[in-house]
């Protein structure tokens, strides 16, 4: 945008900033099923779960320089899974998982 005034030019310039996501989620219950799915850079999840039992969780994250942060404690039922997803260079996770079902399975996926 250029403004005149008199003898003197005026320019402003707009930028705009990208900001990255970050989630915190704390969830619960039984046969639940969570999806996520982060696209860009820089983004954070950090996911906290309580007894969740006989569910299914599944993290996507595109982009670079991606992190994820679990601490899942898993119920008695019958059993859960957890997946986490992680396209792109200098991706993270970090992860506990306390299971008191007859089974849990974590798995991680970085290319």
């Amino acid at each position: 945008m250029l403004t005149f005034f008199r003898d003197s030019l005026i320019i402003l310039l707009f930028c705009t900033s990208v900001y990255a996501n970050d989630s915190y989620i704390i969830t619960g219950g039984n046969s639940n099923t969570l999806n996520i799915l982060q696209d860009g850079i820089d983004n954070y999840i950090d996911l906290n779960t309580y007894s969740f039992n006989s569910g299914d969780m599944e993290i996507k994250q595109n982009g670079n320089y991606n992190s994820v942060d679990l601490n899942i404690t898993a119920g008695t039922g019958t059993g859960s899974s957890f997946y986490i997803y992680q396209n792109g260079n200098n991706n993270s996770y970090s992860g506990s998982l306390y299971c008191g079902a007859e089974w849990c399975t974590m798995t991680v996926t970085q290319p």
